[in-house]
C-alpha cells in the first residue's frame, strides 16, 4: 500500500503510546510530537502510575490485594480503551476521570 504519510505514522504511535510504560517513554522522549500523540501518551503515562500505586498497595495484606486487583482490572479496561480508540483515530479521547488527570498531571 502506498504512501500513508504521517496521518498512518501518528495513529501507529498513539496506539503504541496507549501502552503504559511506552506511554511514560514517549512522552519523555518525544516534546515534537503531534498533539494527537501526545494526548495517548499522557493518558499512557498516568495509566502506568496507577498501576505502580496499585502495585505498591497490592503488598497490604488482603485489602490491599483486593485494591490492587481493582486497579488491574481498571489498568486493563483502560488500555483497551486507548488502543481501541488510537486505532480509529478518535482525536480528543480522554479516559473517564484518568483523561483530565493526565492533562493536569502531564502539562
Amino acid at each position: 500500500m502506498a504512501g500513508g504519510g504521517s496521518s498512518d505514522n501518528d495513529k501507529v504511535l498513539a496506539a503504541v503510546s496507549a501502552l503504559p510504560l511506552v506511554g511514560l517513554i514517549v512522552y519523555l522522549a518525544m516534546k515534537d510530537a503531534s498533539p494527537f500523540v501526545k494526548n495517548y501518551a499522557k493518558q499512557g503515562a498516568l495509566v502506568f502510575l496507577v498501576g505502580v500505586v496499585g502495585m505498591v498497595v497490592g503488598f497490604i495484606p488482603f485489602i490491599g490485594w483486593l485494591i490492587s486487583f481493582a486497579v488491574w482490572v481498571v489498568e486493563l479496561v483502560a488500555i483497551v480503551l486507548l488502543l481501541v480508540n488510537a486505532l480509529q483515530e478518535v482525536r480528543d479521547y480522554k479516559l473517564p476521570v484518568l483523561g483530565d488527570l493526565a492533562d493536569q498531571v502531564f502539562k
